[in-house]
């Protein structure tokens, strides 16, 4: 099962711990810092890890409501 976390900039500390505890289940995980390099196109590359995710942890943080980037992440898998 490949897993992609959602995340705030400010839960990356959080976001870190739940990527290691995954892994060491035997999870896939998708994760930006693994993923995204400088000079990439970050929003093709995360649209693809979407597409490849069977499922998706959202990190809800305080800071979560003025994240666009997980909102457009969260609307993305909306269905």
């Amino acid at each position: 099962m490949k897993v992609f976390i959602n995340n705030s900039q400010q839960a990356k500390p959080l976001a870190r711990l739940v990527v290691k505890a995954l892994r060491q289940a035997g999870l896939d995980v998708w994760y930006d810092e693994d993923e995204i390099y400088p000079g990439d196109n970050w929003a093709k590359i995360t649209g693809e890890g979407l597409e490849k995710s069977d499922a998706m942890v959202v990190l809800l943080t305080p800071d979560v409501p003025c994240s666009p980037n997980v909102q457009r992440n969260v609307s993305f898998c909306a269905w």
